[in-house]
């Protein structure tokens, strides 16, 4: 009778560590996707900060118009405009040099930035949940637009914490997302990058300032042949 009650606590105990884990992604999923219900589209204005430790190295403009699935993105490095457009299909980039879009990998790097940490992840698109333990989430890559194999997610007090691992889940890099509020509603405001294979004292932050819906917006904008009108957009607000 004893040895069933002890089953049975078990049995619960581990049903309650597997429960708050999946409560934490199903929270993470909320809060990333909070401000898209119903397809909306919105203007964002963002900054990427580059630290050595405690000292800010660089401050880079980005502003980007993003949706549940899409993010197309201006970011000026070096005097620079680089155009970066993500899709489900894949990640393009362009400038005033090339004369069409190029199709990249997730791993193009900004600034030493892997592009895939800057634009949106799309996590219900790119990972599935594969594993509970206690408060640990892991998820495992649906496709090949993310260069990660493997990722596991935890909550540290009010920020959730996501690391990325390759194909070994070996670590290769640390996610902080930490919540805020625009436009009244809960959202991942501020993003550090830290990188975990060589462990250096630098990181990157990426804060977005500023949400603005934009009403009527054409979907179908969201396409590699369609840069100079997803830029104007971009440059209008």
């Amino acid at each position: 009778m004893i040895k069933r009650k002890i089953i049975q606590i078990a049995v619960i105990v581990c049903i309650g560590q597997c429960v708050f884990a999946s409560g934490i992604y199903t929270e993470f999923l909320s809060i990333n996707n909070g401000l898209f219900e119903g397809g909306t589209v919105y203007f964002a204005r963002q900054k990427l900060l580059k630290y050595d430790g405690d000292k800010k190295t660089e401050e880079i403009p980005v502003v980007s118009i993003m949706s549940t699935e899409n993010q197309f993105s201006i970011i000026k490095e070096k005097k620079e405009e680089l155009f970066f457009l993500s899709m489900k299909k894949g990640y393009w980039i362009a400038n005033n040099k090339l004369r069409m879009p190029m199709k990249i990998s997730g791993s193009y790097k900004v600034s030493e930035i892997d592009v895939q940490d800057i634009l949106r992840i799309d996590f219900e698109n790119d990972f599935k949940l594969v594993e509970q333990t206690e408060n640990i989430v892991t998820l495992e890559r649906k496709n090949k637009r993310i260069s990660y194999y493997y990722a596991e997610l935890q909550k540290n007090g009010d920020a959730f914490e996501l690391i990325l691992q390759d194909r070994n889940k070996q670590n290769i890099k640390k996610m902080v997302y930490e919540v805020g509020f625009l436009n009244k509603k809960k959202c991942f405001d501020t993003i550090s990058v830290y990188d975990l294979v060589f462990e250096t004292q630098k990181k990157s932050v990426y804060i977005t300032e500023e949400y603005v819906e934009i009403k009527n917006f054409p979907q179908s904008l969201f396409n590699q042949n369609n840069f100079k009108e997803l830029s104007v957009y971009a440059k209008k607000y």
